[in-house]
């Protein structure tokens, strides 16, 4: 075996006119840069560097995807451990495993997660994404299990009575609430579980719609459809319906100056750049013409008639126009003279947006 692969991992500040020894916190002590030797059977291909900024955010230097893709797990995993545990936990309705016999409801809010199945559904993606042949999914599939690794060889390397040889330590604050000898090794099921729960949680609101519709309807019961009778501290208050639905912007003030263009178009754009501005003037669509259609077919009309010569009936669905006319059997009756031939058009264009077929009156000629 060769030499083990090298995780170099630096802190970096970038604070300007800010030096480390003028930094005054709870963390001075921590160390601003190391080397990490990772066992052989990392995998790791390359050295690679890590580099946290001011914010703490990690930038990751690696030669090859996959070694990025596990510095990223190893890292990641270093940050928020714990917090990864109880997520994939809670997508996959497994938190009572750890918390059940603290709280009860934790099994209610488990039965809950396991409806909407994203760890099955999330085996399903994985085991379609190795059965693919497309170089892409291929590509997933290396870069997730990848990350696996690297989550994995971090929890191996926590510090605990059982393993005394570890690297990391934990805080006891921490440790209160995780146990790393319980952990269970990460699976790219359960990065594909993260992904689910983080949309279902991004898009997830009928619990607090359903809470707000009810204190809607208990508030307008109460106070807006209140009787003239009632106490004046209940009709002071007509009207706070309104204020609980209210709908505004949180914020005015974009982030980016000229975002998103709506009173202007300055030509900026997202990344801060500017091209010229472009006036347009901008062409409405021509409406599009809508064809009244008569209900009463030609045979109705022959029917009334005793001589029919054609009458215009266009039908909406198949797009096609008949003609069938009518012309009187006779130009004098009992009463007098008839009156002159009639025709019928059933159809005919008008100008409007709307795409439904409306009815008119026949006009006649």
């Amino acid at each position: 075996m060769g030499r083990a692969p090298v995780l170099l991992a630096a802190a970096v500040l970038v604070s300007a006119g800010c030096s480390a020894s003028s930094i005054v916190g709870p963390f001075d002590d921590l160390p601003l840069d190391g080397e990490i030797v990772l066992p052989a059977d990392a995998g790791l291909l390359r050295p690679v560097h890590v580099a946290r900024d001011r914010y703490g955010v990690a930038h990751i230097n690696a030669e090859t995807l996959t070694d990025a893709a596990f510095v990223q797990g190893y890292v990641m995993a270093h940050d928020r451990l714990p917090q990864m545990d109880i997520l994939r936990r809670f997508g996959a309705g497994t938190l009572s495993e750890l918390f059940g016999t603290l709280d009860p409801k934790v099994i209610d809010t488990d039965l809950e997660m396991r409806v909407h199945r994203m760890k099955p559904l999330a085996q399903q993606t994985w085991q379609t994404l190795q059965a693919s042949a497309d170089p892409r999914d291929r590509e997933v599939v290396i870069l997730l299990q990848r990350f696996a690794d690297g989550v994995n060889a971090y929890a191996t390397s926590i510090f605990s009575e059982d393993h005394p040889t570890g690297v990391w330590k934990l805080d006891k604050d921490i440790l209160a609430s995780f146990d790393p000898t319980r952990f269970v090794p990460w699976s790219p099921v359960d990065s594909l579980v993260l992904g689910r729960f983080q949309a279902f949680a991004l898009s997830w609101s009928a619990p607090f719609e359903i809470d707000i519709s009810e204190l809607y309807q208990q508030l307008r019961q109460t106070f807006d459809l209140a009787p003239g009778t009632a106490a004046p501290a209940i009709l002071a208050r007509q009207g706070i319906s309104k204020d609980l639905l209210r709908i505004a912007p949180v914020g005015r003030i974009s982030t980016i100056d000229g975002f998103p263009n709506v009173g202007r178009d300055s030509g900026s754009r997202s990344n801060g750049s500017v091209t010229p501005a472009t006036t347009s003037k901008a062409v409405a669509p021509a409406p599009r013409p809508v064809v009244r259609s008569c209900r009463r077919s030609c045979s109705r009309r022959r029917a009334r008639s005793s001589s029919a010569a054609s009458t215009q009936v266009h039908s909406a669905r198949s797009g096609r126009t008949r003609s069938c006319t009518r012309s009187p059997a006779r130009t004098t009756g009992r009463s007098g003279p008839r009156a002159p031939a009639r025709t019928w058009r059933c159809s005919r264009p008008i100008s409007t947006s709307s795409s439904r077929t409306r009815r008119s009156s026949i006009p006649r000629t």
